[in-house]
């Protein structure tokens, strides 16, 4: 899906353009319980990423992410992405 540029602005999730060592560039999809943001992974020679941050900084969302992260590391096809990292920044569940 194509953003316009003040998309992050209007984004309903509180989650700045730098988070952590990322830098979110656009918004890829949103649900309902988290976002998809294309973004750069300045600890690994600048990349280009899929991070998925969690849409609520609560513990049963916390743990739904990594749940789901943990199940998606076990997948293996070429039209599923690969989990790279979960983790945490600040109160937010992420996944690359």
């Amino acid at each position: 899906a194509e953003t316009q540029g003040n998309e992050r602005a209007t984004d309903p999730f509180t989650v700045p353009a730098t988070f952590g060592r990322f830098t979110l560039l656009d918004v890829l999809g949103r649900g309902g319980t988290a976002t998809v943001y294309k973004a750069v992974d300045h600890q690994n020679a600048d990349c280009l990423v899929a991070l998925k941050i969690g849409a609520t900084a609560s513990v049963g969302a916390s743990w739904q992410t990594s749940r789901e992260a943990k199940i998606s590391e076990r997948l293996k096809h070429p039209q599923i992405v690969t989990v790279q990292e979960i983790g945490t920044h600040e109160q937010w569940t992420f996944m690359v």
